[in-house]
């Protein structure tokens, strides 16, 4: 028998979550206050529960906070969620908050908005609901949603919102006004910051003139500004449909948080607390448990085109060394292809395996181990790519790659990225790269050992370095990447100083 190399193709798809599928989708419908793109409208509806005083005093704030360990399915539920939502005519919007890399305060909110923008720039007139100009019409409705004094504020934290309301009549010297804003400022400072991102939120959503999801992703990494504006913005959500149920801001809000991630942020604790006891709020829980051995079974089945009758037994195994995390499972299916323990006969046409085998393998720490081993076949400038991207955290801009093209010598940065994409490790995404999964993350992070590491980074800060003067985006990552080499390897007296004056002027900003 002639064996060639063949992988199972486990599909895109959920597995045992429709219960939790079919729930978010009824809780997004009530936050809608019934809405359907082929039934009445949101407006209609609303007012007509307002002529109905038992009915109107139940419409309410929604929030669903799916909780879970690492792989086990939260972004692909909600993803799938969006996906179903958006074919209703909703519109979506992603903030997903990163370990590493831990930018401005409140710079994640804000890039969702900024990505958003940039997003109807290049779109125009195709872009969301809004009419024939569609531009045009978002620009009339955020000059009229906002003053002169207000812009800068905006423009500061979102630049593509400066090129959305610019026109040749608008003024430019407002336009060019610089804001800073500090994390410790005064409360009053702090507050104009929330209102201002409350009215954007409003702005957007009458716009569009459909219901909202805003995703909030990975809440256990938020810093703590975010979830300060994330709380004021769900009260404010709330006492807005008590008081006004027609014009309330109509979006649903979905956060994801690790299981084992809450006990470890006493901020994260804190907001939870806070969320649940705002006005006209409800939150509701939903905890993803891993998938049983019958589950397993019907992913395995999909992914080798077998009956479940056929593997029932392999299932079993997967199932009690994978404890039946989605994303463990899928990777391990691959690994044993790659250590030739599961292969494909093309001249029998079928699946082979050794039960035994298989069993008798030992992991002993888990996903990450499996994931360990598959960066280490990869050659070494994918190597190379693969553990600088993982610097810069989940996510790195074409922007950031441009200027660091020289780091690593004669690597090529995007030749190594794009292999890296094509075998599912990263994906680029609009105008960026992201690792495809926080577990693939962690694992270039140990790829290579902590001298190699802070070598990298170095390299990395030295190209980024010229840039942080001007562009702020650049500073914090410098800063980023400064706190985490650490001062007691910066033995250079003038550089210590240098990245000092850095420092003060990202806690400036």
């Amino acid at each position: 028998t002639i064996r060639l190399s063949a992988r199972p193709t486990v599909r895109n798809k959920l597995y045992s979550r429709q219960k939790e599928l079919e729930q978010g989708i009824e809780l997004a419908r009530r936050s809608a206050g019934g809405y359907h793109k082929e039934e009445e409208s949101r407006e209609e509806y609303v007012e007509a529960c307002a002529m109905d005083m038992d009915t109107s005093s139940s419409l309410q704030q929604e929030v669903l906070m799916i909780t879970g360990l690492s792989g086990s399915g939260k972004s692909s539920l909600v993803n799938e969620l969006i996906t179903q939502l958006k074919s209703n005519g909703w519109e979506s919007l992603h903030c997903k908050f990163d370990q590493i890399g831990r930018r401005q305060p409140l710079s994640t909110i804000a890039s969702a908005f900024d990505s958003l923008f940039s997003s109807l720039l290049s779109t125009e007139n195709t872009w969301g609901s809004g009419g024939s100009d569609t531009l045009g019409d978002m620009r009339t409705n955020l000059l009229k949603s906002f003053d002169e004094e207000s812009f800068p504020i905006l423009f500061h934290l979102m630049p593509n919102l400066r090129r959305v309301v610019s026109t040749d009549g608008y003024s430019t010297d407002m336009q060019q006004t610089e804001y800073v804003f500090d994390e410790f400022a005064l409360i009053s400072s702090k507050i104009r910051v929330h209102n201002l991102f409350y009215e954007l939120l409003k702005a957007i959503s009458s716009f569009w003139n459909a219901p909202m999801l805003l995703f909030l992703d990975d809440l256990h990494w938020a810093d703590s500004a975010s979830l300060e504006l994330i709380a004021f913005l769900i009260d404010e959500m709330g006492a807005s449909i008590a008081d006004d149920p027609i014009r309330g801001t109509n979006v649903f809000i979905v956060g994801t948080v690790r299981t084992n991630e809450v006990d470890n942020s006493s901020d994260l604790a804190d907001f939870l607390q806070q969320m649940r006891s705002c006005y006209n709020v409800t939150v509701t829980d939903m905890a993803l448990q891993d998938l049983s051995s019958d589950d397993v079974n019907v992913m395995i089945s999909e992914a080798l085109c077998y009956s479940q009758r056929l593997t029932r037994s392999l299932a079993g195994i997967v199932h009690q060394k994978t404890e039946g995390n989605p994303f463990f499972i899928k990777e391990f299916l691959n690994d044993l292809t790659v250590e030739n323990l599961l292969v494909y006969s093309f001249s029998e046409k079928t699946w082979e395996w050794d039960e035994e085998l298989i069993e008798s393998r030992t992991i002993s720490d888990g996903v990450a181990e499996i994931l360990t081993r598959k960066l280490l076949r990869l050659s070494k400038d994918q190597l190379s790519g693969i553990v600088m991207l993982s610097c810069f955290g989940s996510e790195v801009s074409l922007e950031v790659l441009a200027l660091v093209r020289s780091y690593g010598g004669n690597l090529d940065i995007m030749n190594s990225l794009d292999y890296l994409a094509k075998v599912r490790l990263v994906e680029r995404s609009e105008e960026k790269y992201r690792f495809v999964h926080d577990m693939i993350l962690h694992a270039a992070q140990g790829a290579v050992d902590e001298n190699e590491r802070m070598i990298i980074m170095k390299e990395l800060l030295q190209a980024l370095l010229p840039h942080g003067y001007s562009n702020d985006t650049i500073l914090f990552i410098v800063v980023d990447l400064i706190s985490r080499v650490g001062a007691d390897r910066v033995h250079d007296s003038e550089t210590r100083l240098l990245y000092a004056q850095l420092h003060m002027t990202a806690a400036k900003k």
